[in-house]
């Protein structure tokens, strides 16, 4: 798994790849996120997975988690560049309507 961010115009680009597996520390994706919102001060939050590999419930998890980071930080988090996959097993989960799934 990888991660970077980027800012485009206001907005916090959280771009993430590869395969994103349950033994990857996500400890630590979640504590530079909170830091890149700290630090950044972004409108805006948007997670990118135009790279991730597979769409599953560790994904789903990252997803929540990164969610509320934002939300506390008093920013909404919207995904783009979902799977229809991915995208089915939030609705599935209740989650859909917690994410801003629309286009960024």
């Amino acid at each position: 798994m990888w991660l970077e961010s980027v800012r485009e115009e206001g907005t916090i680009v959280l771009r993430v790849g590869g395969t994103i597996e349950p033994a990857d520390d996500l400890a630590d994706l979640y504590a530079r996120f909170g830091d890149v919102l700290r630090e950044d001060g972004g409108t805006s939050v948007v997670c990118d997975l135009d790279e991730v590999v597979q769409g599953d419930l560790v994904v789903v998890e990252m997803l929540a988690r990164l969610a509320l980071t934002a939300q506390r930080a008093g920013l909404t988090l919207r995904v783009r560049h979902l799977t229809e996959d991915l995208e089915a097993l939030l609705a599935f989960l209740g989650l859909s309507e917690v994410l801003d799934l629309g286009p960024a």
